[in-house]
């Protein structure tokens, strides 16, 4: 991918989807453990969706300061 093609919306889409999926795993850990399954596994599950939430959470605001810098410039 080329930097031209890298737009705004792409890049917080991109970590949009990525909380989404975050989300989804983070849930489906929750609703495990909630129904009495105690696996470790589930738990690892929960700590992943979170870095991952966090780390796309990053992504998206590094992109919107970014930009903003970008649109500062510009004029």
């Amino acid at each position: 991918m080329s930097i031209e093609s890298v737009t705004t919306g792409s890049v917080l889409g991109k970590a949009v989807e990525g909380i989404s999926r975050a989300t989804e795993k983070l849930n489906e850990a929750a609703q495990s453990i909630a129904e009495g399954n105690l696996d470790p596994a589930d738990f690892v599950k929960m700590i992943q969706a979170e870095t991952a939430a966090g780390a796309n959470v990053a992504v998206a605001r590094t992109a919107d300061e970014t930009f903003k810098r970008l649109l500062d410039i510009k004029v």
